[in-house]
């Protein structure tokens, strides 16, 4: 059993991953992404972000959905959109 992504701003693991999330979320990245041919960039940043969290707390992927679902400040933190 797996205990739940607590989200909270002190968090020394959340506060790298925001640095790490802030560099994937940046506008040269945005701009290498649409020239590699990325059609929904949003998207693919959604997903590497899910990936990320996911091998930094060894969590499958779909428990880190299941989480962002039910969460609303890990899904705040991790600027996902309902979409």
């Amino acid at each position: 059993m797996l205990p739940g992504l607590n989200y909270t701003k002190r968090c020394r693991k959340f506060r790298l991953l925001d640095k790490v999330f802030i560099n994937i979320d940046d506008k040269k990245n945005r701009h290498i992404f649409s020239e590699n041919g990325i059609k929904n960039i949003k998207m693919m940043i959604t997903c590497i972000k899910i990936v990320f969290l996911s091998k930094f707390y060894n969590y499958p992927v779909s428990r880190v959905i299941y989480e962002i679902n039910i969460d609303k400040k890990l899904k705040r933190f991790l600027k996902i959109e309902n979409e």
